[in-house]
């Protein structure tokens, strides 16, 4: 179930590569959690990344109240196994989830703790996505001087990562 659990991540890859692909991609997700629920020995961190995996999914195919159960057990699971970078990853992923709902504060608050602990994990990636995102959040609200200082800081502290684009 380990192996099917890293199958189904890297086909959620190749199929992210390609494009939005819904339905399909959703259940290839929910599946390796439900055949791993329960398995002894299995890796809890890769647990944690398919629930983020299918929170994504779920909020790049518009289904945002179905994006935030895998996105919450996601970061309970990160908590439990003191994963500070992949629970830095999921709150960012939850703040892009409030953004897409018009919340926001709650998205800046998200990003924050995000940005916050990727920073502490030494996540230089994470932390391009986090700074990008808080910046568009900040753009969103009309607050542009904190767009400013949030492009200058992607630059500044993410030398090597290239930013993300939304």
């Amino acid at each position: 179930t380990q192996a099917a659990m890293r199958a189904a991540l890297a086909l959620d890859v190749l199929m992210t590569l390609r494009g939005p692909s819904g339905v399909v991609h959703q259940r290839l997700l929910q599946t390796a959690l439900k055949v791993s629920d329960g398995v002894p020995g299995i890796s809890l961190r890769l647990r944690v990344e398919v629930f983020e995996a299918l929170g994504k999914v779920c909020l790049d195919v518009g289904k945002l109240q179905e994006s935030l159960p895998p996105l919450q057990e996601g970061i309970a699971l990160a908590r439990k196994i003191q994963d500070r970078g992949m629970e830095g990853r999921i709150l960012s992923t939850m703040g892009l989830l409030e953004f897409d709902a018009g919340r926001l504060d709650a998205a800046e608050e998200h990003l924050q703790q995000a940005l916050a602990l990727l920073l502490a994990s030494g996540d230089r990636r994470g932390e391009a996505h986090a700074r990008n995102y808080l910046g568009i959040v900040n753009l969103a609200a009309g607050d542009v001087d904190r767009v400013d200082a949030a492009a200058e800081s992607i630059e500044v502290g993410s030398s090597g990562v290239t930013p993300p684009n939304l």
